[in-house]
């Protein structure tokens, strides 16, 4: 049986509270997931959620407060730093936004082959040479480019050399941030269809954080539905996306803008925001803003269990959805 590539564990993330005497904030709270081999994992939610501080705490840019977090066999959530260093291949990250996370003082050429010098790969100079420009021409971009600055190239552009950085150390997995979010609607198109055809031609393993959930419909394999922290579905996405089992993902789904009539779903109002996460509400964390609450929901939290093969929810009320799911089955 193939083993997960990326194992997280109960992974819980807490952060000082930017108030003097106030809360620490439960960003993450105790999150488990598995993403195989060659699989794209879709990770999404509202804004402040958790999703980035997933994303950045097993890449280690924060490091986890509880929990184990695996990569390729390797404990990467209990390293030390001068350990974690040598391993720092193993994963990489495709930021939001291009204009920032990429230095502006260096060309697009050395951007791309620092990594390899950090970790010696690529042979001599020469050879690492040669190998930006297989990267340059891997993304679609000339190889002259490697001469030009960040800010000479467009949008699209410097999120391409994003990719082709985190791309150039050959990592295990890739964590695609918000990767398409900060450009224009007509060049998310064209890196979405760019990361698709690199992750079937590299066989990518990739966690997409993202909340287009249109766009998550496209490139994932499976989606993992995050609120407040805690993880509140998996499921493969043709499952999500045909019969959601809990009332966030339905909510979620119902959002999604259509011109299609025969696929628009009924629109389903949330009252109020996301509950501070540094004073969660007892019970279901869902239970302040859920339509179909109940006196049970707001007394325990519900662990995600597997509801059916390879599906999990976390939900007190799942009859409901196990109703509908009859009737839309009877259809």
């Amino acid at each position: 049986m193939t083993e997960p590539l990326l194992r997280l564990s109960n992974v819980t993330k807490w952060f000082p509270s930017r108030q003097q005497g106030g809360k620490p904030v439960q960003a993450v709270s105790d999150v488990s997931l598995e993403v195989m081999p060659g699989e794209v994992v879709g990770l999404v939610g509202e804004s402040g959620s958790g999703k980035s501080t997933i994303g950045q705490t097993i890449t280690r840019l924060h490091d986890p407060d509880s929990g184990e977090i695996s990569i390729a066999g390797i404990d990467f959530g209990g390293m030390y730093q001068r350990e974690l260093r040598k391993h720092r291949r193993v994963v990489q990250m495709i930021f939001q936004d291009p204009s920032s996370s990429l230095n502006p003082r260096m060309r697009v050429g050395d951007i791309i082959e620092e990594g390899l010098g950090i970790h010696g790969l690529g042979g001599d100079a020469k050879a690492r040479k040669q190998r930006v420009n297989e990267l340059l021409e891997l993304i679609g971009l000339p190889a002259d480019f490697a001469r030009r600055f960040p800010h000479q190239l467009s949008g699209g552009q410097r999120q391409r050399v994003g990719i082709a950085r985190a791309l150039a150390v050959e990592p295990s997995l890739l964590i695609a941030d918000e990767a398409v979010s900060a450009l224009d609607v007509s060049i998310q198109a064209q890196v979405i269809s760019l990361l698709e055809s690199l992750q079937k031609k590299l066989n990518l393993t990739m966690l997409f954080i993202s909340h287009d959930m249109s766009v998550v419909e496209y490139i994932s394999d499976r989606v993992a539905v995050l609120y407040l922290g805690r993880l509140v579905e998996v499921a493969k996405a043709s499952e999500i996306f045909r019969r959601p089992l809990h009332p966030y993902t339905e909510a979620l789904l119902s959002a999604i803008p259509t011109t299609n009539v025969k696929t628009r779903r009924k629109r389903i109002l949330l009252e109020g925001d996301i509950p501070n996460p540094s004073d969660p509400p007892k019970g279901c964390v869902f239970s302040t803003r859920c339509p179909h609450v109940a006196e049970q929901c707001k007394s325990a939290m519900p662990p995600l269990v597997e509801v059916e093969p390879g599906r999990f929810s976390a939900c007190m009320r799942q009859e409901l959805f196990e109703e509908k799911s009859k009737k839309a089955e009877e259809a």
